[in-house]
Order: C-alpha cells, then sequence, then structure tokens
C-alpha cells in the first residue's frame, strides 16, 4: 500500500531539524524564510550571484510566516522561534518606515521614538544563509552525514549562489567567488 501525503504540508528539510536541535518550530521558521527570500531574489529579476545583502531584507508579519507554514504552528511559537534563530545569529531583523525615503531602525523602540518620520513601522528579517550553511557544514562534514536524507548543500536554493557577507558580497561561507 502506498500512502498519498498531502501537499499542503510543507517539507522541512532534515538539516534544518539536526541544527535547530530537532525543534521543529525554528526549522520550519528556517524553511519559511529560505523559500521567501528565494522568491524574493526571484522577484528581483537578478540572478543569485549578483544580489547584494542589503536587497535581502523581507518584510513578513508573524501571521504571513504562519500561512506560509500552513499555519503548523502559533504566532507566538513562531515569534519565539523567530527570536531563537536571531540568536543564533541566523536571522537579522531590523524595523523600517518608508515614505519618500527608507528610514532603518535597530529596533522597535528606536523607531517609536523618532516623530521625525511618519508611517507604518515593519519589522524585516534577513535569512542569513551563509551562516545556516556553515553551521549545516559544520555540523555534517561530508563524510559523517546521518542519513541519506541530510542535505548538506542547499544547491536546489537559488541562496546558493550568493552571499550575505556584509564584507564581501561575491564570496560564498567558504569564501569563494561566485559560488
Amino acid at each position: 500500500m502506498v500512502i498519498q501525503h498531502s501537499k499542503h504540508v510543507p517539507h522541512i528539510e532534515d538539516d534544518y531539524i539536526v541544527i535547530c536541535n530537532w525543534n521543529y518550530v525554528e526549522a520550519t521558521a528556517l524553511q519559511v524564510l529560505e523559500e521567501a527570500t528565494d522568491e524574493h531574489i526571484g522577484n528581483l529579476g537578478q540572478i543569485p550571484k549578483t544580489v547584494k545583502p542589503e536587497q535581502l531584507w523581507l518584510s513578513l508579519s508573524y501571521q504571513g510566516m504562519r500561512e506560509r507554514a500552513h499555519d503548523m504552528h502559533s504566532l507566538y511559537a513562531l515569534r519565539k522561534a523567530l527570536e531563537d534563530l536571531e540568536l543564533r545569529g541566523w536571522v537579522e531583523t531590523r524595523y523600517v518606515r518608508q515614505n519618500s525615503d527608507l528610514v532603518i531602525y535597530q529596533n522597535y523602540e528606536e523607531a517609536q521614538a523618532d516623530k521625525s518620520h511618519t508611517g507604518e513601522i515593519i519589522k524585516q528579517y534577513r535569512f542569513r544563509f551563509d551562516l545556516v550553511q556553515a553551521e549545516i557544514d559544520r555540523r555534517f562534514p561530508e563524510s559523517e552525514l546521518p542519513h541519506e536524507g541530510v542535505t548538506k548543500s542547499r544547491e536546489r536554493s537559488s541562496l546558493s549562489g550568493c552571499s550575505n557577507s556584509t564584507t564581501n558580497p561575491l564570496t560564498n561561507s567558504t569564501g569563494e567567488v561566485g559560488k
């Protein structure tokens, strides 16, 4: 007998589950951010290798993330997971206001205190795929993959061709240019 699995349940990468210490909410958040970033890069109409880190900021609400995760987790659980991923450095956050100019804030309190700019305060995320890939590489050296299901390389992702490095946007997590 063959089981027909639902296409409405997101697939979470095994390596995300492992590097998140079996925390499925965190793994789901990483998966959602990777997919949203891939989609964003596609919408930019650029070759992934040419995308600069400052172009990778995403405006996603907790509700939007929950919907992308097919309502698998509560808003509170996703918010907590994102906070934990930020502490690990795998996700960066900032707050912005966009009127005629983009005004960037490091935290919500700073944005609220700024009375010289108006408009909605929006939280943005940047998926640090370079640091996530480095953690995957650290956890799973080529000779120590725990099983075939764990992906060593994120080749399927358009993110594999660009870098989040703020020092040199043309290098990947291993320092190679253009890979």
